[in-house]
């Protein structure tokens, strides 16, 4: 190549890609989530401490969080647990959350939230507060599952908890509420941006790993308490909404990123860790950081609190 020829293309290579700097501009920060899950509070030294220095912590990060997500398991258990039991937890959290945080706090409905459905003490089931109604009231909720829009996002907060009638609970949205979903999603415009949160992995490869126990056969088991059994529908559905970019969960104490069809789902690990008994499969007790931005993409980072 000649000097000229050089010269010339060149020039041509910085003029395009002026043209491709001009053509993508910076993005910029939409706003910034704390994802507190699995906190699990009970009348305990060093869970009340641990959930005090984790609110702390998020109200002095820098840039501060425009809102907190509670992602569910606020209170150690109240599934087997009696009513002054379940009162002691709620108010507990409720005086340690006044007394460490001054910062919006959004809440998710976690397994260990609902009152009464295993009880083995007292019959409950007649008593108004049984079930989801108990902690709706408590955090002030506008209903289990609920939508809001902040700085050009929405979110959307699902209830994956349902009640098994084979025993236990399992994990998938019933009808009203899918029906509900479908009717959000259908009418949210296809410019903005949707983040999805609920309780338990609407879809997560971690799940299988959560009980490091395989079947006899060998195969790794999907129990239906630890991943959504609707899966498959959903992945569907989402899939016809690309402003869905991430779907957030906590339940399963570890951190974990999946994305299956250009869709990211992301796990949150705990609060509490290993149930305030250390790690939990080498995962501290941490919460997580989401930067938002304006062009639909998001970051993720752990504290270690």
């Amino acid at each position: 190549m000649n000097r000229r020829r050089f010269l010339r293309n060149s020039a041509l290579a910085g003029t395009l890609a002026g043209v491709e700097a001009t053509a993508a501009p910076a993005r910029k920060k939409a706003l910034r989530v704390a994802y507190l899950s699995d906190v699990h509070v009970f009348t305990s030294k060093i869970a009340e401490e641990g959930m005090a220095k984790a609110y702390q912590s998020a109200n002095a990060l820098n840039p501060k969080p425009d809102f907190i997500i509670n992602g569910g398991d606020a209170i150690f258990d109240a599934l087997e647990k009696s009513k002054d039991e379940t009162q002691v937890q709620f108010k507990l959290f409720q005086k340690i959350l006044k007394e460490n945080n001054k910062l919006e706090v959004k809440h998710i409905i976690g397994n260990h939230d609902v009152w009464g459905w295993f009880s083995k003490t007292e019959d409950v089931k007649g008593d108004r507060l049984y079930g989801k109604k108990w902690v709706t009231d408590e955090f002030q909720m506008p209903k289990r599952y609920y939508s809001f829009e902040k700085k050009g996002w929405k979110f959307i907060i699902l209830d994956s908890t349902q009640l098994n009638p084979k025993g236990g609970y399992i994990a998938y949205f019933d009808p009203e509420q899918l029906e509900w979903l479908k009717a959000e999603l259908a009418a949210t415009p296809g410019s903005q941006h949707i983040c999805i949160a609920s309780h338990i992995p609407i879809l997560s490869a971690a799940s299988g790993l959560f009980l490091n126990k395989n079947q006899e056969n060998g195969d790794i088991v999907m129990p239906r308490n630890l991943i959504h059994t609707d899966v498959f529908d959903m992945v569907k559905l989402f899939r016809s909404y690309p402003n869905i970019k991430t779907c957030l969960s906590g339940h399963l104490h570890m951190q974990e990123s999946l994305t299956y069809w250009d869709l990211t789902y992301l796990n949150n690990g705990a609060v509490s860790g290993g149930w305030w008994k250390g790690a939990f499969r080498d995962f501290e007790p941490a919460y997580a950081i989401l930067d938002f931005y304006d062009d639909g993409t998001f970051e993720r980072k752990f504290v270690k609190y």
